[in-house]
């Protein structure tokens, strides 16, 4: 299981929505997949192991 790869053109889509969304809408931290529905985070993101 990798990140799948998105052409250079899709890949600002996230940024793009994050910019013209009103703040109170986010999440801070929230990872957004597809654009602009927030994902769950499984448990080794939320304790941050295994990331470095």
């Amino acid at each position: 299981m990798g990140v799948p790869i998105v052409e250079p053109d899709k890949g600002t889509y996230n940024t793009l929505w994050a910019m013209g969304v009103a703040r109170e809408t986010l999440v801070s931290g929230g990872y957004y997949k597809p654009v602009g529905v927030l994902s769950k985070t499984d448990a080794t993101a939320e304790s941050g192991r295994g990331v470095f």
